[in-house]
C-alpha cells in the first residue's frame, strides 16, 4: 500500500515537472520574439545610420537578454529532462520494489502455511507417539509377566530335572538289585 502511495506521489511530481516544460516553451518563444525584436531594432538602427544611438543600444540589450534567456532556458530544459528521467527511474524502482515485496509477501504466506502444516503433523505425531508409548508400556508389562512365568518354568524344570535324575538313579539301583537277585536265583535255582 505504501509503495502505491509513493508511485502516486512520483506520478504527481512528473506531472508538475512536465508542466515546467510548458513554461520553458513559453520562455523560449518570448526569447525568440525578443531576438526578432533585437534584429528588427538593429536593422532599423543600421538603416538609419544610428548604430550608437538609442535604437542600437536597445537592440544590443534586447539581443543580450534574448541570448541569456535562451541559455538559461536550455539549462532549465536540461534540468527538467534530468528530473523527469530521475522520476521515471524512481517510479520504475518503486514498481520493482513493490513487485518484490508482493513476491516476498506471497513467499512468507506460503512459509506460514507450510509451518502450520508442519505443526499440525507434529501434533498428530505426538498423539501417535503417545499411543505407541501406551502400547509399549502394555507390552513391557506383558514381557515382565512372560519373564516371571519363564523364571517359574525354569525353576520347575530344574526341579523336574533333579527329580528325573533321582528317579533314574533309583531305577539304576533297582536294576542292579534286580540283576543281583537274578544272579542269586540262578545260583540257587529258584524260580520266582
Amino acid at each position: 500500500m505504501a509503495s502505491q502511495q509513493i508511485v502516486e506521489t512520483l506520478s504527481h511530481l512528473v506531472e508538475k515537472v512536465a508542466s515546467l516544460k510548458d513554461i520553458i516553451i513559453t520562455i523560449v518563444n518570448v526569447a525568440d520574439e525578443a531576438n526578432l525584436l533585437a534584429i528588427n531594432t538593429a536593422l532599423i538602427s543600421g538603416s538609419s545610420g544610428h548604430r550608437q544611438s538609442g535604437f542600437g543600444i536597445i537592440a544590443d540589450k534586447i539581443n543580450n537578454l534574448a541570448s541569456q534567456t535562451a541559455f538559461v532556458t536550455l539549462k532549465m530544459e536540461d534540468s527538467v529532462i534530468a528530473i523527469l528521467e530521475a522520476l521515471a527511474t524512481a517510479g520504475s524502482q518503486v514498481h520493482q520494489l513493490s513487485k518484490q515485496m508482493h513476491s516476498h509477501s506471497y513467499a512468507a504466506a506460503r512459509l506460514v502455511e507450510q509451518f502450520s502444516s508442519i505443526m499440525t503433523t507434529a501434533s498428530e505425531q505426538r498423539e501417535t507417539c503417545a499411543q505407541i508409548r501406551t502400547v509399549i508400556e502394555g507390552q513391557q508389562s506383558s514381557a515382565e509377566q512372560i519373564h516371571d512365568t519363564l523364571t517359574l518354568l525354569s525353576q520347575g524344570s530344574k526341579i523336574t530335572t533333579r527329580s528325573v535324575r533321582n528317579l533314574y538313579s533309583q531305577i539304576q539301583y533297582l536294576s542292579e538289585a534286580s540283576s543281583n537277585l537274578q544272579i542269586i536265583f540262578d545260583k540257587f535255582h529258584l524260580r520266582p
